[in-house]
């Protein structure tokens, strides 16, 4: 497949992230190399940061891969999605919806 997309005159590779791999950044300094799969101290927050954070990075190499072989005619790029109001915000916790997302996408519909 990515033989045909390197052969298209325009190929796109997109990876869907977030905003919340800057979290990963400012509250645990990045990828944990040393427990990358969370054993030694599992936290669900930091863990989705990191694998948002890992997206990123992810795209960033295959960008660079792609230049260094001279393929320019493929474009790749992360994205966050962007939110939707819907009413799986009612499931949250009022700090945890405050602290990512726009108050009014935390209160009732």
């Amino acid at each position: 497949m990515f033989d045909a997309i390197k052969a298209s005159p325009e190929g796109r590779i997109i990876n869907v992230s977030s905003m919340a791999h800057e979290l990963s950044t400012k509250d645990i300094g990045g990828i944990n190399i040393k427990d990358m799969n969370w054993v030694d101290s599992y936290d669900a927050s930091h863990a989705y940061f990191q694998s948002k954070l890992a997206n990123v990075y992810n795209t960033k190499l295959l960008a660079q891969k792609l230049e260094k072989e001279k393929i320019f005619n493929v474009k790749v790029v992360s994205l966050h999605p962007g939110i939707v109001r819907t009413e799986l915000f009612r499931y949250m916790a009022d700090n945890v919806c405050f602290l990512f997302f726009q108050k009014v996408l935390c209160m009732p519909m």
